[in-house]
């Protein structure tokens, strides 16, 4: 088993999408139950990187931000 030496939720992201890339992350029902959209690792991981190049263009490092 590979240890996993992380400093922030986006290393465990990483690590998870190097790992198990096309593995299911999250899955989100709609409000009736009868609908489902999925993000893979590879997909989080990639839309986590676009959200934080964004924050980084629009704030300053240590700056807060609410993501809603």
């Amino acid at each position: 088993m590979t240890e996993l030496a992380a400093e922030s939720l986006l290393d465990v992201l990483a690590f998870r999408a190097a790992k198990t890339p096309d593995r299911r992350a999250y899955r989100f029902l709609s409000d009736d139950g009868k609908s489902e959209d999925s993000l893979t690792y590879a997909e989080l991981l990639s839309r986590a990187r676009s959200i934080g190049s964004t924050l980084r263009q629009h704030a300053e490092p240590g700056a807060r931000v609410l993501l809603v």
